[in-house]
């Protein structure tokens, strides 16, 4: 059993030159280290973190406002799991991001999209190596919105990021962190009955997988309901918050989730009109939508 995925935290210091190698390091295909390596960038954003940084400096200049200098210009959380889980394609790991960038801006009080607007992240594919696990480097400034964001530098926000890598996990390939431990190598190749027996299991883990979830969304919308409808704004607003990244989160599984659980959602709402915009989960909702081409 394991409490959380790995997920290591460090940051990048020595300023521009240091963040700079870093990222170019990242992305090297010539690297000795990375002989085996299958490098995908999947949020290229390394720019926008330079310039977030000159912005912060340029306005604290204007206000002639001395000190504050950032030597540390991002933090890295490097996302990692076990090579005898099924590994998520890049795709999946696009999705596990923006559950990840979405669970940052709910902490530190923004949106996602300024959260992936500053953010770099590299896909270290490591199928073909013998020991090496593979891994994603996600790169997020410390400078967002024209503001030094301390609590990305804190536990907190890495607390956070474990909590987004589990679900993203669990959504994608269907491994669940607390039912997880180590296999043994085969020594041998297994018969292909075997084989077939195993991806039909899988198949019917993830079914179960999609199910589970419904069910705590079901649990959450509950929750937040019997409280909104006591007309308890505060903990109405908590639970919306928690309901609303909920339905994200399945949104990534299922096209249907808007039309089959926001109308339960709206119904709610509309028997208590005295309670806050704050505490309702729609307009949260039409926030986080994205917008179709």
């Amino acid at each position: 059993m394991l409490k959380n995925w790995i997920v290591k935290t460090k940051q990048i210091k020595n300023a521009e030159k240091g963040f700079t190698n870093h990222v170019e390091y990242l992305a090297d295909k010539s690297r000795a280290s990375h002989h085996y390596t299958n490098i995908s960038i999947l949020t290229d954003n390394a720019k926008e973190i330079l310039r977030a940084i000159e912005r912060h400096k340029d306005k604290r200049r204007k206000h002639g406002l001395r000190g504050g200098g950032i030597s540390n210009y991002c933090t890295s959380f490097i996302m990692t799991i076990p090579t005898d889980i099924e590994q998520p394609t890049p795709e999946d790991w696009k999705k596990i991001l923006n559950i990840t960038y979405r669970a940052i801006a709910n902490e530190i009080g923004t949106d996602a999209a300024s959260i992936k607007q500053h953010a770099y992240a590299v896909l270290h594919d490591e199928s073909s190596s013998q020991d090496k696990p593979s891994h994603v480097h996600l790169l997020v400034s410390n400078v967002i919105d024209d503001v030094y964001q301390k609590k990305i530098t804190q536990y907190a926000v890495t607390h956070i990021v474990k909590r987004a890598l589990n679900d993203g996990i669990r959504i994608t390939v269907g491994e669940d962190n607390y039912n997880y431990s180590p296999r043994r190598r085969q020594k041998y190749n297994k018969p292909y009955w075997v084989v077939r027996i195993e991806k039909a299991k899988l198949i019917e883990k993830k079914v179960n997988q999609l199910k589970a979830k419904y069910q705590t969304v079901f649990r959450s919308i509950q929750h937040w309901a019997n409280n909104y409808l006591a007309s308890l704004p505060v903990p109405s607003e908590q639970r919306a918050i928690e309901v609303a990244m909920e339905l994200d989160t399945l949104n990534d599984l299922s096209e249907k989730c808007d039309t089959e659980l926001m109308p339960i959602i709206e119904k709610v709402e509309q028997l208590n009109n005295v309670m806050p915009d704050n505490s309702k989960v729609s307009p949260k909702r039409k926030r986080r939508r994205r917008k179709k081409n």
